[in-house]
């Protein structure tokens, strides 16, 4: 467990946000901490993605593994990339999800790196007319990729969407989850032993 926290707090650190004491819980963390650094276990350790700019300005999804390089995930040229989530497969290979601003709205991407190989050309998951955004990222236990997040279709209405990577086939097409004209947002996705579930807050209520 000691070993486990400190992984934690080092990928912490790394990112500057090493002031974060384990006294802070996620409610009081601001929206750009919350938004500076996802961390996922894989074989090797602890591995973090964050968005790397400058003078604070996000211009890009980058990743390291704890006590190794950071590099860059995907474009990196503008300002206009956020919400990184990542997940870890037990061979290492790293799977990244985050909003990007390639054109406006946003949509939501996704990258893949294998050890020892260069990152894949960011894939579009979205592919909206509208602000895609809060993406979170699961690889669940039969090696199936699913990535969640919240498309604001209106200004009162931001509903819920998923795409899915079973092993060995291709990206499922943006399919949506919920219709519930109300704003539905911060979803995560978790694996649970009937599947994949999420959780999500419902503004109102």
């Amino acid at each position: 467990l000691y070993d486990e926290i400190m992984r934690r707090l080092d990928a912490l650190a790394r990112v500057g946000l090493g002031y974060i004491g384990l006294d802070r819980s996620a409610p009081t963390l601001s929206r750009g901490e919350a938004q500076r650094v996802r961390l996922a276990g894989g074989p090797t350790g602890m591995a973090a993605a964050w968005m790397e700019g400058v003078l604070n300005q996000a211009t890009g999804p980058a990743m390291a593994l704890v006590g190794g390089p950071w590099e860059w995930v995907g474009p990196h040229s503008q300002p206009g990339y956020v919400n990184p989530s990542l997940a870890v497969g037990p061979d290492g290979t790293a799977y990244v999800a985050w909003a990007g601003l390639d054109h406006a709205p946003y949509d939501v991407y996704f990258a893949e790196r294998a050890p020892g190989q260069a990152w894949s050309v960011p894939y579009n998951l979205s592919n909206s007319p509208s602000n895609c955004v809060y993406p979170d990222i699961l690889l669940d236990g039969s090696g199936t990729l699913w990535v969640v997040w919240q498309d604001s279709l209106s200004d009162t209405n931001a509903e819920l969407y998923f795409a899915a990577r079973p092993a060995g086939e291709g990206w499922t097409g943006a399919q949506r989850i919920t219709y519930n004209a109300v704003q539905d947002l911060n979803v995560r996705i978790a694996e649970a032993p009937a599947g994949p579930v999420i959780v999500w807050r419902q503004s109102g209520r």
